[in-house]
């Protein structure tokens, strides 16, 4: 649905409220941030090619733990540019 190579908008995403428990959201990138499309050769962006990779690595891990994991590395492969 989007023209040109771009997958991401300028301004981000609205914040999330009144979530019902035990519910997941995860954001690419925090709050005024953009997430990172990673490169041409790359399926997925930088934060799914995180998760999916963590995922892979760590079967037997809880959702807290992935999540914290694949913000480990986003933050590490973006210098700390992209926060999830």
């Amino acid at each position: 649905p989007f023209e040109g190579k771009t997958r991401n908008v300028s301004m981000g995403l609205a914040e999330v409220k009144n979530m019902p428990p035990s519910t997941y959201i995860a954001f690419a990138a925090g709050a005024g941030q953009t997430a990172g499309d990673g490169n041409d050769k790359e399926r997925n962006g930088i934060f799914t090619s995180a998760f999916l990779k963590t995922i892979e690595d760590n079967p037997h891990d809880e959702l807290d733990m992935i999540f914290r994991k694949t913000r480990s590395q986003v933050l590490k492969k973006t210098k700390n540019k992209q926060e999830p």
